[in-house]
């Protein structure tokens, strides 16, 4: 392991990721996103899930317009991904984990 990889296997993730109730979209980006978190980042990682049908003001406050959005707050700078991701592999590259194959 090279310190490449060292010092991205010590980042923590900060993540939320906004959806729209039982939309199939959403629930498809909820899927990958809590998957490839639990395989690639184990404890390194915070996600927080808001269902803008259940309550819309965490959108509001972090200016989000479509559902699905994923915010990466950390590691910075910030990042917003919208609209639903269905290759898993552009959501690693994003987190910095391009090299790995899901």
């Amino acid at each position: 392991m090279d310190q490449e990889d060292s010092s991205r296997n010590a980042l923590s993730y900060k993540l939320k990721l906004f959806i729209a109730g039982s939309q199939p979209n959403s629930q498809l980006m909820r899927r990958t996103v809590e998957g490839l978190c639990e395989r690639y980042l184990a404890s390194r990682y915070s996600l927080k899930v808001f269902d803008v049908l259940e309550d819309f003001r965490p959108a509001l406050e972090h200016n989000v317009l479509v559902a699905p959005t994923l915010i990466i707050e950390e590691p910075p700078p910030p990042i917003r991904i919208v609209g639903c991701v269905r290759d898993p592999r552009r959501i690693l590259a994003i987190l910095g984990l391009g090299e790995v194959h899901p």
